[in-house]
């Protein structure tokens, strides 16, 4: 049951993902869909402003998270994440980091980069 819940999950963001690619829509929410992955389409959204993956159960996120560098608030929170990738440094468009309620033990250095950043939440970790 579970590995259905989760495929309907994957299903419904590969669904919301296309619909703001037709749409060039600037905001994605794929929050609450218990992914385990982000579907690889999601790089393709060079464009989003906005995107949610929260309350879902990422464990990592993968290097192409860079290629969003349009994002002004990126929300994570909620998920299992050990650690963030160096790529993270590349979305200097960011104005909010929501990073709760996660496992993270440290921040990479690349954080650092981010000057636009006004809001770093990183409670829960």
């Amino acid at each position: 049951m579970a590995g259905k819940k989760t495929k309907f999950g994957y299903d419904v963001a590969v669904q919301r993902i296309e619909k703001c690619m037709r749409s060039n829509g600037l905001s994605l929410d794929l929050s609450d869909l218990k992914l385990t992955t982000v579907p690889p389409e999601v790089w393709q959204l060079t464009e989003l402003t906005n995107l949610s993956l929260s309350g879902n159960q990422l464990t990592a996120l993968p290097p192409e998270i860079g290629k969003l560098s349009m994002l002004t608030k990126f929300f994570v929170n909620g998920n299992q994440l050990k650690a963030l990738p160096p790529e993270i440094g590349y979305l200097s468009a960011l104005t909010g980091l929501y990073l709760s309620d996660n496992k993270l033990a440290i921040l990479p250095r690349e954080i650092g980069q981010l000057s636009a950043l006004k809001v770093l939440n990183i409670n829960g970790n």
